[in-house]
């Protein structure tokens, strides 16, 4: 029986072997991380939007890695590598487009859909009618004195605003932050306008019969009434009608800086038809089963995103820029990585479970990793901690970022430690929230750790290439990663986890205020902003937010989505007393939140 027993082992040993190779002929190089990043920036994977087919090709890529190494699929009985989500991808015109002029002679006119005018990708799809009046350019901002609705009843009318500001189309005006079409529309709607029509003016476009891209503007949640894309023409017509020429009324508003409206007696029904798509990403999920048959009931994510932003569009720098991006950093380094670590584990197990997860849909608000944190393949609490590579490949003088340094008491002293085998020179940043994947995880109370090498000049532009890759960098970030993971995997005891107190900093967007609210970007059904948390300590935490609370109202601003509580940011003050609705289980609840101001 003995001898039985022996045979057996050295066979099952053998067949090991013989799957995975022997562990020392697995290495992590500069050759195979440069080799993936080439093929996953390359120009047939189309940039990697999700749910697009450059991204089903770079998961098609994944899995054979994944596979080739030996990595189980996903431990949840379905034998696929495959963790499917679904989500909205974009919009497109529907048939029911109508736009049609009432004039005070009993004259009508029609015009044409795609020809003389759009919807925008955020109108909602309804129907609307009323006198049109003409806003200027939309803007209410008191800081710079000027408002647009200061003398102007709009209530029950379609208002006519201009494109831009009277700065123009310069984007680092005293006006761009009141730019935005959205912000326009949804100012239009806070004073009562039924609809909304935008053209350009001739300081700012040539071509009369401009219109913009169909869907433009989309980012997944309507503003709440019909938004509709005039070309020149169509505008000075209107405009003409009131006796004004619009050449000289955008002259007066740009030198004078001055607001200029009017009413035009001009009656409009309106009709909007704009369809959402929908689409389906994939995380994709592979397992290394521990060694330990107690560990092994314990499990470490480590994950990256493989999307980016296609040929551009909503996401990138450089807005009306079509080319391909290829995010050669962004994040064919992190899946790189992940593919080097995976393949590394499968040839050396740890007595902790590892699953490697390259996460889809990250560029369009964490979506893949919130779907996986919702609904993982495991049970929640058997997840450990959550390590994730997000931009590792343009390290600069040995530095890089360990986001997520306050989530446990052990990250700083295992980074410390291990970064200085390598002489590598780690900045901490504690919180466990940021613009990539570990934040899905950190606000399920699991300790994350996030590297990072720093943003560059060529992010979300289409210089983004594999030719500025650091890829001697990235090898020595790649076995930093795994020498933590091997301490994970195997030490004794699970590393603590730390809620982490607020910390006031500077916002990507510029806000002079902040909640320390955590949206929740897969909600896209809901009309507010549906969160999933507060930070500790935030203004949020502290007037009472919970996990699943639907944010509608912000001082005098409705909101309708993520989009207008962005806007009310902007118009909120710090250390003053804000009254906050939201729906809880179906009712509103009042809140007061005193918003903080931010630290540059």
């Amino acid at each position: 029986m003995r001898q039985k027993n022996l045979k057996l082992i050295v066979l099952a040993g053998v067949f090991l072997l013989s799957a995975c190779g022997p562990s020392e002929s697995v290495d992590i190089t500069a050759d195979e991380i440069l080799g993936h990043i080439k093929t996953l920036s390359d120009d047939r994977y189309e940039g990697r939007r999700a749910g697009e087919i450059g991204d089903r090709k770079a998961a098609r890529y994944i899995i054979r890695h994944f596979r080739a190494a030996g990595l189980e699929p996903m431990p949840d009985g379905s034998r696929s590598y495959r963790h499917q989500f679904d989500f909205i991808s974009g919009v497109k015109i529907g048939r029911d487009n109508n736009l049609t002029f009432f004039y005070e002679d009993g004259r009508k006119s029609r015009l044409q859909s795609e020809k003389d005018f759009v919807p925008l990708g955020f109108s909602s799809s309804e129907a609307a009618a009323g006198e049109i009046v003409f806003a200027g350019y939309g803007i209410s901002a008191d800081s710079l004195g000027f408002d647009d609705y200061a003398e102007l009843d709009v209530e029950g009318k379609i208002v006519l605003i201009l494109r831009y500001s009277p700065d123009g189309t310069n984007p680092h005006g005293d006006f761009s932050r009141y730019s935005s079409l959205r912000y326009k529309a949804m100012k239009a709607r806070e004073n009562g306008a039924v609809a909304v029509m935008i053209a350009s003016g001739p300081a700012d476009e040539e071509d009369e019969n401009y219109l913009v891209k169909s869907g433009f503007g989309h980012r997944g949640a309507s503003v709440g009434l019909p938004v509709v894309y005039l070309n020149m023409k169509s505008a000075i017509d209107i405009i003409e009608h009131a006796g004004r020429g619009l050449k000289e009324v955008q002259e007066k508003m740009n030198e004078q800086r001055e607001s200029v409206t009017f009413t035009i007696p001009i009656f409009a029904e309106i009709e909007t038809d704009v369809q959402k798509v929908p689409a389906t990403s994939t995380n994709i999920v592979g397992g290394v089963e521990g060694t330990d048959p107690v560990l092994k009931d314990e499990y470490i994510v480590v994950g990256a995103h493989y999307d980016h932003l296609g040929w551009g569009g909503d996401g990138a720098m450089i807005k009306d820029t079509v080319a391909i991006h290829n995010g050669a950093d962004d994040n064919a380094s992190g899946t790189s990585g992940l593919i080097e670590l995976a393949e590394w584990f499968a040839a050396n197990p740890q007595p902790r479970s590892l699953i490697f997860v390259a996460f889809g849909a990250e560029e369009l608000g964490l979506l893949g990793s919130a779907a996986f944190a919702d609904k993982p393949p495991i049970p929640l609490d058997q997840i450990i901690a959550m390590v994730n590579m997000d931009m590792i490949g343009r390290m600069e003088g040995n530095e890089f970022v360990a986001g997520g340094a306050g989530t446990s008491s052990i990250w700083k002293d295992m980074v410390t430690e291990k970064a200085s085998v390598y002489g590598l020179k780690p900045k901490f940043d504690n919180s466990g929230f940021g613009s990539s994947d570990h934040q899905s995880f950190y606000v399920k109370d699991i300790p994350v750790l996030f590297f990072f090498t720093s943003t560059h000049t060529d992010y979300h532009r289409p210089s983004d290439d594999w030719i500025w890759i650091n890829t001697e960098g990235e090898v020595q970030i790649v076995k930093l990663a795994r020498d933590v993971l091997e301490d994970l995997g195997s030490r004794d005891e699970r590393p603590d986890f730390v809620e982490v107190q607020q910390e006031q900093s500077g916002g990507r967007r510029g806000f002079a205020v902040s909640l320390g609210t955590i949206p929740d970007y897969a909600a896209t059904d809901v009309e507010g902003m549906k969160i999933t948390g507060a930070r500790k300590g935030s203004p949020a935490d502290k007037a009472g937010m919970k996990s699943g609370d639907i944010l509608v109202k912000l001082g005098d601003n409705e909101i309708k989505s993520i989009y207008d509580y962005m806007y009310a940011l902007q118009e909120a003050k710090a250390g003053e007393s804000t009254e906050a609705v939201v729906l809880r289980g179906g009712q509103r609840v009042t809140l007061e939140v005193v918003p903080a101001r931010r630290r540059e």
